[in-house]
């Protein structure tokens, strides 16, 4: 028996010693990394064992011990340790043992396919991104040469990571915030957090909070974290992680460590100072999910410290929500403090600059005074630098917006500093193709899309509406000036056939210039498309679109409106306003706000009507006008009222309006323009042209000038005419009296005047 047991001893030890390295190396799909140690701040190393189930998983060993997953049960023996950080199995099934809920398209099986690392002693391959702003999906652009084509997607940025890593398999993935914006996938950000965990199913690293971030409301924000906190992977092992915080020490606590989402950094919350039940919340989240100031990654040899920062100009952008920020600046400077003692072989700053920023100029100044860091990575922009810019010792770039591309920076360390060796930006179009895991997470955020916004609507996220062949302004072009707008007719013309069609036959319908984000690109379009050319709504919580509402209004204050497009937009371009039914001119050499004339009723054909200004007229518009209407009047200095009214001319409370309703159901923005297109079958040709709706007139003539003019123009003009007139006949009258005491006579309009002949009294 002893030799019995001797033998199998000696067989086991033989299977052990002679067991492949591949066994513990991750495989190089989306989302997955060879090799990897993450650090926190205070240089503990999280550890774990398991193979990753569904959206997220670990493969991490120490030593030569074993550990569980409370998520996997799976067991692991290794010398290395290596985390796999999506959903994948890191482990080759004749090694080792699991069970899973569900299983990822990157698990590895007991074979594996060698990659060839094109990275060479001291250099190191860094992708990124930022400004994704909730482009999860495709999204629409025009480029320079106005060519519509579709860009971006997270899945398609998955893919392109996973081709990338194929030769340099040890990449370090970011993104510099600003990962939230305004696409469709915003609606369900906080409901579901698809963007955070595309991220994370993408194989990032690590992510910078951005002004759009904290402008989801810290309420919003906490949610999404929490999905994401969610969707991580759970291990064993217990780590102590330096918290986001006012210091450069912050808070610590014991954390459980988490894997398969992306680590949050930054960027820089003074929570002694923050104040509210928002905020705590918020607070007690991110520091359960794991997010800090600062975490030090390893893969194979090479250690990156990578911070997130929001700069001066970004931190004016962000809502704050109760939440207060650090000086950024004093923040910074004492993460680098810490991260300094740690000895990293490289520093990152994922750095969220302000929308009037350049990428370069935002982060060259902060470069300087954050000298040792050796990348910053910028968003906030929207820019893309083509070239990477070096400030003094620092290497600085960005990959534009909306998921257009992917960047890659290849650094090599020459004489004790990091040189740029390759930079590239890798475009994200219509034929790059999509990493199947990546896109079941976009899947699930568009059932998620169908069901809190488009449900019983007779729509869906890929309805088809039809085809667009025309070319409109983009939402920065319009209403760059007082003038007709293409898409602004098409938009206006909506509201009014909808609300029609629901019982309401406006006179006037009428849309603001605020709720349009996007335009109508060429090409086919879907209902997707539609609502990501109007705002997502009034709040978070209620993420649907803006409803129609209709109200009456008197002639006069009609005329009120046109006048608010004509004059208050020019200094407040979201009241800017395009209209259905309404045509008017434009002069920008009269009085302001009196610069509208001729305004009358127009029907389709083009015939025009007088407006009777006591008489009451039913509009239509959304409530995003009326949530801005105050605003527009303290704009108008009260000149130019705009006060709702009833069929019987009395007076609506705010919030009080009349709703237009399809049934039961309140008509929203995206809903009227969806059935409007879908029932012509695409975009008609009628909106290929102006119609003459809005007239820009520049005419000096006194008859241009002056004519039709209004309370406001009639007061002004006696203050100003009257004094003049006064002042003019006290001059002449002084004159007249003058010109009389020397002996001249003159008539106040005759051009002749002589001395009059004095006759010497024979009396005197």
């Amino acid at each position: 028996m002893k030799k019995i047991i001797t033998i199998l001893l000696a067989l086991t030890l033989i299977c052990a010693y002679s067991m492949p390295q591949w066994v513990f190396a991750a495989d190089h799909s989306a989302g997955q990394h060879a090799n990897i140690t993450v650090r926190d701040n205070n240089d503990g190393t999280d550890s774990g064992t398991g193979t990753g189930t569904g959206d997220t998983g670990t493969g991490t060993g120490t030593g030569t011990g074993t550990g569980s997953s409370n998520d996997n049960n799976s067991s692991s023996g290794n010398t290395n340790s290596n985390t796999n950080k999506n959903g994948s199995s890191g482990t080759s099934s004749n090694s080792s043992s699991s069970s899973s809920t569900s299983s990822s398209s990157g698990t590895s099986s007991s074979t594996s396919t060698t990659v060839q690392s094109k990275l060479k002693s001291g250099e190191v391959s860094i992708l990124f991104t930022g400004d994704i702003r909730s482009a999860v999906d495709s999204v629409k652009i025009r480029n320079s040469e106005g060519v519509t084509k579709n860009v971006g997607g997270i899945a398609k940025i998955a893919s392109k990571i996973s081709s990338i890593e194929q030769s340099y398999p040890d990449s370090f993935i970011f993104d510099a915030g600003n990962f939230t914006g305004n696409t469709i996938f915003r609606t369900v950000t906080a409901s579901n957090g698809t963007e955070l965990k595309a991220l994370g199913k993408a194989g990032y690293d690590a992510v910078n909070l951005g002004y759009n971030e904290f402008n989801l409301g810290s309420n919003a924000l906490r949610q999404m974290i929490l999905r994401g906190k969610n969707a991580q992977t759970k291990t064993s092992a217990t780590t102590t992680t330096t918290t986001t915080s006012s210091t450069a020490t912050g808070t610590t606590a014991a954390n459980t460590n988490t894997t398969g989402m992306p680590y949050i950094v930054g960027p820089g919350v003074n929570w002694d100072k923050s104040s509210g039940t928002s905020a705590s919340r918020l607070k007690r989240i991110l520091r359960t999910y794991g997010a800090a100031s600062y975490k030090i990654i390893e893969k194979e040899d090479t250690k990156v410290a990578v911070f997130g920062l929001m700069d001066e100009e970004a931190l004016n952008e962000a809502s704050n929500g109760g939440v207060t920020f650090s000086d950024y600046l004093d923040y910074a400077k004492g993460v680098m403090s810490k991260i300094k003692k740690k000895k990293p072989d490289m520093i990152v700053c994922l750095v969220n600059c302000g929308k009037d920023e350049t990428a370069k100029d935002g982060a060259a100044g902060l470069a300087k005074d954050l000298s040792d860091v050796d990348v910053m990575i910028t968003s906030g922009t929207g820019e893309k630098l083509t070239e990477a810019v070096t400030e003094g010792n620092t290497t600085i770039v960005s990959a534009g917006t909306r998921g257009q591309y992917l960047g890659q920076l290849l650094m090599k360390k020459k004489s004790g500093s990091y040189v740029v060796k390759k930079y590239k930006l890798a475009a994200i179009q219509a034929d790059t193709s999509s990493d199947s895991t990546v896109q079941s997470v976009v899947n699930s955020g568009i059932s998620k899309i169908n069901g809190a916004v488009f449900r019983n609507s007779g729509f869906s996220y890929n309805t088809s509406l039809g085809t667009n062949s025309y070319t409109f302004h983009t939402a920065a072009q319009m209403g760059s000036n007082a003038g007709e707008d293409k898409l602004g007719d098409l938009l206006a013309d909506s509201f009014a056939y909808t609300a029609k069609r629901a019982g309401t036959d406006a006179d006037v319908a009428f849309i603001a210039r605020g709720e349009i984000t996007d335009t109508l690109y060429k090409g086919s379009l879907k209902t997707a498309d539609i609502y990501n050319a109007m705002c997502t709504g009034g709040s978070m919580s209620e993420p649907k679109g803006y409803d129609l509402v209709s109200f009456y209004l008197k002639g006069s204050e009609l005329r009120n409106l046109a006048e608010i497009d004509a004059s208050v937009a020019n200094d407040t371009p979201k009241a800017r306003l395009f209209f259905s039914g309404l045509s008017y001119t434009v002069n920008e050499h009269r009085l302001k706000l009196n610069r509208a004339t001729d305004v009358k009723l127009v029907n389709r054909n083009g015939e025009t009507s007088q407006i009777k200004s006591g008489k009451l007229y039913l509009v239509v518009c959304d409530t995003y006008f009326t949530g801005i209407m105050d605003d527009i009047m303290s704009k108008g200095h009260s000149m130019l009222q705009i006060t709702p009214k009833d069929a019987g001319g009395n007076e609506l409370a705010a919030g009080k309006y009349l709703a237009v309703r399809n049934g039961t159901r309140s008509v929203k923005n995206w809903y009227a323009v969806s059935k409007y297109i879908k029932s012509r079958g695409g975009v008609p040709a009628y909106y290929s042209k102006t119609h003459n709706r809005k007239i820009l007139s520049n005419s000096l003539s006194p008859v241009a000038l002056f004519k039709q003019a209004n309370s406001f123009a009639r007061i002004v003009y006696a203050v100003v005419l009257i004094p003049i007139v006064v002042i003019i006949g006290l001059l002449l009258f002084f004159r007249q009296r003058k010109n009389r005491r020397r002996g001249y006579s003159s008539s106040m309009f005759g051009s002749g005047r002589g001395r009059t002949k004095r006759y010497k009294s024979k009396f005197r």
